[in-house]
């Protein structure tokens, strides 16, 4: 469809592997419900107010006896229970071998999933992630790799280990405290600048419903920080825009210099007319 990324969320296993999930818990995405032998791993975790099956309680060898689906009740399901669980080493190989067969350069850029959480537990995310970069020959500035974290500290702990750009994931200070404006982010510019080359904010974070700036992205820009909003979802529009498209080029327009999406096609199209408008 004309991606420039592959975006893995990334979670760790048992034995430390790196596992592309979005979420820590497997019940949304996978068969493991259905699978008895796994009946007696379901239970409830530090932070979470569900009692379901997780990650770090599976090893690698476990995690490849299931199955991915679909998490959308409302999005195609004719995939489910047909595609492995992957890891981060495939996701990169995947990437390499489609851009030698599209022509294009395809680059990947990774999450970290609750690094803090599972260094409490013994689990170090740093390690594997350098390594799988290193050994892919990845790790270096000429690679499309861009790290993206919601938390500032796995970031400066990579950052003398990285030679690809950071990006410090945002979310809106609501999801914490309830009485904060909902255009607050978790963490302003100045802690951004200290451990990341660009600022990954939610785009309700970048302009009121009244389509007025509230600054963060020329804040982000005049520090030199790139900005990267998410996620752009056709079939999660915001009340204010009337198609995918006018919300597209609306961001673009505010000077987005990259977006995360579900519906690639879409956004292709949209940048498109973005470019030839400008």
């Amino acid at each position: 469809m004309g991606a420039d990324f592959i975006e893995p969320d990334l979670c760790m296993s048992k034995d430390g592997a790196l596992i592309v999930r979005h979420d820590i818990y497997l019940s949304d995405t996978t068969n493991v419900a259905e699978k008895s032998m796994f009946h007696s791993r379901k239970r409830p975790h530090i932070g979470f107010d569900r009692i379901d099956w997780w990650v770090e309680d599976f090893t690698l060898a476990e995690l490849k006896t299931l199955k991915a689906r679909q998490p959308f009740k409302n999005r195609d399901h004719q995939y489910d229970d047909t595609m492995d669980i992957v890891t981060f080493d495939e996701v990169l190989t995947l990437a390499k071998e489609q851009s030698v067969i599209m022509g294009r350069p395809i680059g990947v850029y990774p999450e970290t999933k609750s690094p803090s959480y599972l260094a409490s537990i013994g689990l170090d995310f740093k390690e594997p992630l350098l390594k799988a970069l290193n050994d892919h020959g990845v790790n270096n500035k000429d690679s499309l790799i861009y790290v993206q974290s919601f938390e500032p500290e796995i970031l400066q702990d990579l950052g003398p280990h990285l030679k690809v750009p950071r990006i410090l994931l945002l979310d809106s200070m609501q999801e914490k405290d309830k009485t904060a404006p909902i255009t607050q982010p978790t963490y302003d510019v100045d802690t951004a600048k200290r451990v990341a080359e660009g600022i990954g904010p939610w785009k309700a974070l970048l302009a009121h419903e009244d389509g007025t700036s509230t600054a963060l992205m020329e804040e982000a820009k005049a520090e030199g920080l790139e900005v990267h909003a998410y996620t752009f979802r056709n079939d999660q529009l915001p009340r204010q825009f009337k198609t995918p498209e006018e919300e597209y080029l609306f961001f673009m327009e505010m000077g987005l210099d990259a977006f995360f999406t579900d519906f690639t096609d879409t956004a292709v199209a949209a940048r498109k007319v973005f470019l030839n408008k400008t």
